[in-house]
């Protein structure tokens, strides 16, 4: 996920060319501002824009889920342990069964 965060971050920049105010968004304006002596700065970063999008979708999420969330918060304790019966009563099988070969 990280990794296409990071590659998206930089179509999401907005840059401008130092010289003349012009945009750079595609190569060929980049190109035309380093040939008339500028660089293509950055004036929105991509990190503001990947912050405010991943924001409004948590936002989104939390009222979403809402109901489901203050479901499981007001589950009891007992609710969230995890029992082992099965396990236990496999090791007592198993117990007998190692006496059982022990003793014939």
């Amino acid at each position: 996920m990280s990794t296409t965060v990071l590659y998206i971050a930089d179509y999401l920049q907005w840059k401008i060319c130092s010289i003349n105010d012009g945009p750079c968004e595609t190569k060929i304006e980049e190109n035309h501002c380093s040939i008339l002596g500028g660089v293509c700065r950055p004036y929105i970063g991509a990190y503001y824009i990947e912050v405010t999008v991943c924001t409004i979708a948590g936002i989104i999420w939390l009222i979403w889920k809402y109901r489901t969330i203050i479901r499981l918060q007001n589950l009891p304790i007992s609710a969230w342990q995890v029992r082992n019966n099965r396990r236990k009563s496999r090791l007592i099988d198993d117990d007998d069964n190692l006496s059982s070969v022990f003793t014939a």
